[in-house]
């Protein structure tokens, strides 16, 4: 399976401003959204922060590196993957207001 053969299952777009592809998962009205997300070789997610916490699920691929600036000054590099016995997360989170971006692990391919 491709990045490729994935957009085009998922009828993902590239996300505006922040970059990578996208679709639609579940709306819970104004509580809560999910998003299904794929970054390639040849996109990543800019910096950008949101006024509520954003929770990242890692599903397959190559790792990615997330980037996070705290609203206290300190920051942090999260690998997600799926070698949770070398550290990489399958799920972590972004607090609210914390800057973060995220780009494909150095090495890293297709999708």
């Amino acid at each position: 399976m491709t990045s490729v053969q994935i957009i085009e299952y998922y009828n993902m777009k590239p996300l505006p401003k922040e970059g990578g592809y996208f679709c639609e998962g579940q709306r819970n009205g104004c509580i809560s959204s999910t998003i299904l997300y794929l970054i390639t070789k040849d996109s990543f997610s800019r910096m950008h922060k949101l006024p509520k916490e954003e929770v990242y699920h890692f599903y397959m691929g190559d790792p990615v590196e997330q980037l996070q600036l705290l609203p206290d000054g300190t920051g942090k590099v999260i690998r997600l993957g799926q070698d949770i016995l070398c550290g990489e997360y399958i799920q972590y989170s972004a607090p609210a207001d914390c800057w973060h971006g995220t780009r494909l692990a150095d090495g890293g391919a297709e999708y």
